[in-house]
């Protein structure tokens, strides 16, 4: 699954767009240790599913420019059922690409 990631210094947001209907939503609850590529780097982290995070807020974060943020929102809304936010926290283990 492609998945678009808002990166922060500690780790980074995603949003599951089908949430607990997806396998990857399933997969993370039952092993929620990931790896995310950044540029040509991979980093090792813990992901959280946040249910109580607000998906609509969160996907406007994701616009490359304020002004475009209703159009990102827009564009998260038409592909998605269930979603959810998910909070990967990186764990300090990052490797080049390979």
């Amino acid at each position: 699954m492609p998945v678009s990631a808002l990166f922060d210094d500690e780790g980074a947001w995603l949003i599951c767009q089908h949430g607990m209907r997806s396998g990857w939503g399933n997969n993370v609850r039952a092993n929620p240790r990931v790896r995310l590529r950044r540029g040509d780097r991979w980093y090792d982290g813990t992901a959280e599913l946040r249910p109580d995070d607000d998906v609509v807020a969160r996907a406007r974060a994701f616009a490359p420019h304020p002004l475009l943020a209703p159009l990102t929102a827009a564009g998260f809304a038409a592909l998605q059922t269930t979603p959810v936010s998910v909070r990967v926290t990186f764990t300090g283990n990052d490797s080049a690409a390979t």
